[in-house]
């Protein structure tokens, strides 16, 4: 959203691949945003933290690493950790606000979901660059993986879901 917002002026001098890096941080930025503003703790993933913040009611963690399909090492965007009922999910975000490459990579990030620990998982796919038919056919691919639950949102979806599923009257410490 922040792209549509006006930032595209200020992006302007960049590559286009400068451009949907800096756009799908954004895209990233307002997820965490969306769960602060909830109350959820946000940290950088470590061991450490993984370790010592279970007794924060909602976590937040960025780049979370996993190993995926084909043995690779990668990191997740987030992972929402509910310490209160034991629920965790995998959260990438996708942004693509003009033609590119990011709906090509897609399909690994949707293979990569059938090796994730966690069984839910949430995938943001925000912008109108994206090729006609690629939410449709992430949606169906992601619906044949079995023992999962993917979610594929766009940023209004994920905050209306979020705003379901997060506890009220959370307060960081």
């Amino acid at each position: 959203m922040f792209y549509q917002q006006g930032l595209f002026g200020e992006l302007s001098n960049l590559s286009q691949g400068a451009r949907a890096v800096k756009s799908g941080t954004d895209q990233e930025i307002l997820v965490e945003k969306i769960l602060v503003e909830l109350g959820v703790l946000s940290v950088t993933w470590n061991v450490c933290n993984q370790n010592t913040l279970g007794h924060v009611p909602v976590v937040l963690f960025k780049q979370v690493p996993y190993i995926g399909v084909i043995g690779s090492q990668g990191k997740s965007d987030f992972l929402l950790c509910n310490n209160l009922s034991g629920n965790k999910i995998r959260i990438e975000v996708k942004a693509q606000f003009v033609g590119g490459s990011a709906d090509e990579k897609l399909d690994r990030l949707i293979n990569n979901c059938a090796v994730f620990k966690e069984r839910d998982v949430i995938i943001i796919m925000e912008g109108n660059g994206f090729r006609p038919g690629t939410r449709e056919y992430i949606v169906n691919i992601a619906s044949k993986i079995p023992d999962k639950n993917i979610n594929i949102f766009n940023i209004g979806q994920f905050r209306s879901y979020v705003k379901e599923i997060v506890p009220s009257g959370l307060t960081q410490r």
